[in-house]
């Protein structure tokens, strides 16, 4: 059984990262609960499980928002952590909703900004993802490579490739040599080189 006041640490969402995916939704701290709240953040953090979602990862995250006392900040964070797993399931409608009672609750939470612009931008709504990766950026430093890597790609499904890579460099220059950044710089300033090559002929 997990303490009441024990400390839950969310940790980045893992799964396989190919240059023209996002990268993982980003998790909250929760304070206090049971059992079920372990168990809910598990289900969203397991690499496993998110590459092959079910609907019974859903459990403990329904049964702690039913049954379990939880602060309001703790609520939120079930709310992200089952959005979360909605989304791997691709119950994307569910998924919105859910990011959006966490945000009415925390909208001081940089991870929420992210996980919903990730989800948009999994609907095809780049500029909507933009907008939340950019308001991310306004509230956490350290999630900032993170808003900006998945901005620059969502600029990319724009054709916007000068915005794409001034999002790369910037990343870059927190986490100087990062791959994930490193790894799209390179692809998208190959293909502004060959845009320059075409108009140039």
């Amino acid at each position: 059984m997990m303490c009441s006041k024990a400390i839950v640490r969310f940790a980045f969402l893992t799964s396989l990262l190919v240059l023209s995916r996002l990268l993982p939704a980003q998790s909250i701290m929760v304070i206090g609960g049971d059992a079920s709240v372990r168990n809910c953040y598990l289900n969203a953090s397991s690499e496993l499980n998110l590459l092959e979602p079910s609907a019974r990862l859903l459990e403990p995250c329904d049964y702690a928002l039913a049954h379990v006392p939880l602060s309001q900040r703790d609520i939120a964070a079930i709310h992200s952590n089952r959005g979360i797993i909605l989304a791997a399931l691709g119950r994307y409608t569910e998924a919105l909703v859910d990011y959006e009672r966490s945000i009415a609750l925390i909208p001081d939470k940089a991870e929420n900004f992210i996980n919903r612009g990730n989800l948009y931008f999994y609907l095809g709504a780049f500029a909507d993802a933009i907008q939340d990766y950019s308001h991310a950026l306004t509230l956490s430093a350290t999630l900032s490579h993170i808003a900006l890597t998945n901005r620059g790609i969502s600029h990319e499904q724009r054709e916007e490739l000068d915005a794409a890579l001034a999002d790369y460099l910037a990343a870059l220059e927190l986490m100087p040599g990062w791959p994930a950044a490193e790894e799209r710089r390179v692809r998208v300033s190959e293909k502004i080189r060959a845009s320059q090559n075409k108009r140039a002929e």
